[in-house]
């Protein structure tokens, strides 16, 4: 929006100037950068509290991984898959590619405002 506007009136500037509106243009473009403002500036307050709770939810979301995991490790609990005790590497294994599922998911940031 605002971009267009900037482009209309570096276009048309020889216009403006030869029939002396430039205060008319300079309010029209303050007020047309005053309403892109707000829509950023509220568009940045929703992502950086959609970004707070998501990365709350990850945090509370590790801390509940490892607490089940030192139980795994702690009381020697089986693998069905394996037939063998958990371990450190499971554990470690496991949450990294938690951690690299939840950051690929974070991709979807750049398609977010196509979908508001």
């Amino acid at each position: 929006m605002l971009g267009g506007f900037t482009e209309e009136c570096l276009h048309s500037l020889k216009l403006i100037v030869s029939f002396s509106q430039e205060q008319h243009m300079i309010d029209k473009y303050r007020d047309k950068s005053g309403a892109c403002h707000k829509v950023s500036n509220r568009f940045n307050l929703i992502m950086a509290v959609f970004y707070g709770v998501f990365r709350i939810f990850i945090f509370g979301f590790f801390v509940y991984c490892y607490y089940i995991a030192t139980i795994f490790v702690e009381k020697k609990i089986t693998n069905p898959s394996s037939d063998k005790m958990y371990n450190v590497e499971d554990i470690v294994a496991i949450t990294q590619a938690l951690i690299i599922s939840m950051f690929a998911s974070m991709g979807i940031q750049t398609h977010l405002t196509n979908i508001i």
